[in-house]
């Protein structure tokens, strides 16, 4: 175990708990700090121990062992001592490079792109395995995986947006069809059929000598004969 993790922990051992923190409190001890924040219930805010901020009265203290856990209960960080970046200083540095390959993936992603692993691991500074082990331990997935996954959803999230448009258009297309209504179709009337004429002949069903022919006609294409309709 490293020496700074070892002082790290006899630091939260020795304060512990709420008396030994107050007393870090009151003597604005500098050991304590990063062990615990502590937060004033008539202000909002949250501190580090070793704040030079006029102290408050006890029963107005709570304390918490981190800050992330401080602003989670609604507090904020006081812009005195900022005891936020003594927590991102704190900050696995682990955890800071996955945080970083998260973004360059989301990045590339967010421009249909992917970034190779090997890419990734030179710009993170972890070897391809070690850094796909411990990216898919906290992401819960391998760096490819969620970039096809943002990939997909990008283009499912703008065919959603055309499918109205597409929608709309042919709804359109169909109003105009059904708008042609029979009624304004011209039924061919008995002066049409008198009048029409088919390769130069001529189709003259009034005169004597085709009335047999036309009566034949009849019997066999009544429909010719009928009046037409929709």
């Amino acid at each position: 175990m490293s020496p700074t993790r070892i002082n790290k922990k006899v630091t939260m051992t020795v304060f512990s708990n709420p008396q030994q923190r107050w007393s870090a409190i009151v003597s604005r001890n500098p050991n304590a700090a990063g062990a615990f924040v502590y937060a004033v219930k008539t202000t909002g805010i949250y501190c580090r121990p070793d704040c030079k901020a006029r102290l408050a009265r006890r029963a107005n203290i709570l304390f918490f062992d981190s800050g992330p856990l401080a602003k989670e209960a609604g507090y904020r960080a006081c812009k005195r001592c900022k005891p936020e970046l003594l927590a991102a200083q704190q900050e696995d540095p682990l955890s800071g490079k996955i945080r970083r390959a998260v973004f360059l993936v989301e990045e590339h992603a967010s421009r249909g792109q992917k970034i190779s692993l090997g890419n990734l691991s030179r710009q993170v500074g972890l070897s391809k395995w070690h850094l796909l082990r411990v990216f898919r331990r906290i992401q819960g997935l391998s760096p490819h995986e969620m970039s096809t996954a943002i990939i997909n959803a990008i283009e499912s999230e703008i065919d959603g947006s055309q499918a109205p448009e597409l929608l709309q258009a042919g709804s359109d297309n169909a109003a105009r069809t059904d708008s042609i209504s029979c009624d304004k179709l011209d039924p061919p009337t008995w002066s049409s059929w008198d009048v029409q004429k088919h390769e130069g002949m001529n189709w003259d069903w009034g005169s004597p000598e085709h009335a047999e022919v036309d009566d034949v006609l009849r019997d066999l294409f009544p429909e010719l004969y009928g009046h037409v309709f929709c």
